[in-house]
Formats: structure tokens, C-alpha cells, sequence
């Protein structure tokens, strides 16, 4: 089973797009890169690590992987919260997870939200802000981490070398949460009872 699952409200794509064109390319960039991170320091393949639903994956697949994870990690945002999927997988995290063990929950927060504006059901769930980690950790509690991905694809796509110390920045940042949320995963995962882990298949980590 997989480590952790990421849940993200999808965003609908245009059809006949390429793939600079997905509005969800951040999510699936972001998952790649915590899931690297996540198999490094649990050691364990990147298959193992993580899984998130692709367009056209197997819905018999997520719902394993799903079911089957340890740690849920679902990017908080406005659009969350009114998605009627993500809604359907918390509820099965949170009131029927398989086998009596519930995975524990790791929020991220994807673009920014008050707590006074979660879900009654969500609100001791509010996403954590790492401590001692200078500016890093302010743009991630005030932009949320979809701003930071975003102004870091902005910056390196634009050729002006001006733009390349910015990018260095905003890229340091990014790595910084993203290490800490893969630790946060990686330590939780330790707290919840579960049998050995197999490949969930179908929206796993790239193989690289």
C-alpha cells in the first residue's frame, strides 16, 4: 500500500491540450517531488512512497490506494472544500478507513485559507507551519505552496538572467517546505498500524 495519498480538487482541462496547458501540472509536479522525497527518507521505492489520482488512472485503483494508505494528505484550498470527490475521500479516511486503522492526516496548504473558514468536521485538521524556517515558512503560511510553485515556473521560464536569483530563492523555499511535509509524512506514517506496503499502481511515482 502506499505511504501517503494526496487528494487535490482537479481543476477540468481543456481537451486536446499538451500538457504545459494542464491546469493541474503544479499538483502533479508537487506530488513528484514530495514522493522522491518521502521514499528517500523512509527508504522505500517511489512506488511505495505515494500515490495521487492521474487523469485516466483506474478508479479501482485509487480507491485501493485510498483505503490502504497510512498518511492522507489533501491540499487545502478554496476549490477543496466545495469539490464533491474530496469530500467523498475524507469521509472515507476519516468515518471508513479499511481495517480499523485510520491513516493520519498531513493538510497542505495549497493556496490560502483561514481556519475560520474550514468545514466544521475539518477544523482541528488546519494545516501546520514549520518552525525555524525563516522566510521559507512565512510565504508558505501566507501564499500557500500553489503561489510558490507558480512564481517559481514563472521565474525559470523566463530567460532574464535578473529573474535567476529570484527563482534560486523561491526554488529553496519550495524544497524546504517540501523536505518538511515529506519528513511530517514519513514520521506519521510511523504512528499508524499497517501491514506491509505493495505498489498501488497506476499513479505512483515516476520511475526515474
Amino acid at each position: 500500500m502506499p505511504m501517503f495519498f494526496m487528494s487535490y480538487a482537479r481543476v477540468p482541462a481543456p481537451r486536446h491540450r499538451d500538457i504545459s496547458q494542464d491546469p493541474n501540472r503544479l499538483v502533479f509536479q508537487f506530488f513528484d517531488e514530495l514522493c522522491a522525497k518521502v521514499a528517500r527518507h523512509a527508504r522505500v521505492s517511489r512506488e511505495e512512497a505515494g500515490y495521487v489520482e492521474r487523469p485516466g488512472a483506474p478508479g479501482e485503483r485509487s480507491i485501493k490506494a485510498l483505503l490502504d494508505c497510512q498518511v492522507f494528505v489533501p491540499l487545502y484550498s478554496k476549490r477543496y472544500f466545495s469539490n464533491p470527490q474530496c469530500g467523498r475521500q475524507w469521509t472515507a479516511v476519516t468515518q471508513g478507513a479499511a481495517q480499523g486503522a485510520r491513516p493520519s492526516i498531513v493538510p497542505v496548504l495549497w493556496t490560502p485559507y483561514s481556519p475560520t473558514s474550514l468545514p466544521k468536521r475539518v477544523k482541528e485538521q488546519y494545516p501546520e507551519v514549520p518552525e525555524g524556517m525563516g522566510e521559507a515558512a512565512e510565504n508558505y503560511a501566507s501564499v500557500g505552496l500553489h503561489r510558490l510553485l507558480d512564481q517559481l515556473l514563472d521565474l525559470t521560464e523566463r530567460p532574464d538572467p535578473e529573474d535567476e536569483h529570484a527563482a534560486a530563492q523561491v526554488a529553496s523555499q519550495v524544497a524546504q517546505v517540501t523536505d518538511w511535509l515529506a519528513q511530517r509524512i514519513v514520521d506519521q506514517a510511523a504512528t499508524v498500524p499497517g501491514q506491509p506496503r505493495t505498489p498501488a499502481g497506476g499513479g505512483g511515482c515516476p520511475s526515474r
